[in-house]
């Protein structure tokens, strides 16, 4: 019997993408997003901004020189507008609503930490004493 050559095939034309990447459709309609968090000095660096609703897991991974910790804040204010406890040089976490937080990771540390997030405004920050004000922070959208 002669070896056949492998039937040549069509191109398949495909639906575009309804989720960000890094995000899976679970068999319930919600969405569930992984998003790896980089903290340093004095930036937390994701790769999306906006997400949708539903399980977010934030693998965090501390890549600076000194610990950081990783917060979450359902919020309307601006990134830089949270409400700084003065001698502290800490945001007052009684004030905000603080949906997910992280241990304190010392250098090359990871973390990773799932939450169910409504749409809606947030802040990711450190909130090691001066971080958040030197600039470790960002907001974040969720759809």
């Amino acid at each position: 019997m002669e070896p056949t050559e492998p039937a040549a095939t069509e191109p398949v034309e495909t639906e575009p993408a309804t989720t960000e990447p890094g995000a899976t459709e679970p068999a319930d309609g919600g969405t569930e997003t992984t998003l790896d968090v980089e903290l340093t000095e004095f930036v937390v660096d994701l790769a999306l901004d906006t997400v949708n609703a539903g399980t977010v897991t934030f693998n965090v991974t501390n890549n600076g020189t000194i610990p950081h910790n990783f917060k979450v804040i359902k919020t309307d204010l601006a990134e830089d507008a949270l409400p700084v406890i003065e001698d502290e040089f800490i945001v007052d976490e009684e004030q905000v609503d603080v949906v997910a937080s992280s241990a304190d990771l010392e250098v090359g540390q990871a973390e990773e930490l799932t939450v169910e997030l409504e749409a809606g405004s947030y802040v990711l920050i450190c909130n090691i004493a001066t971080h958040y004000e030197a600039g470790t922070r960002t907001a974040f959208t969720v759809e």
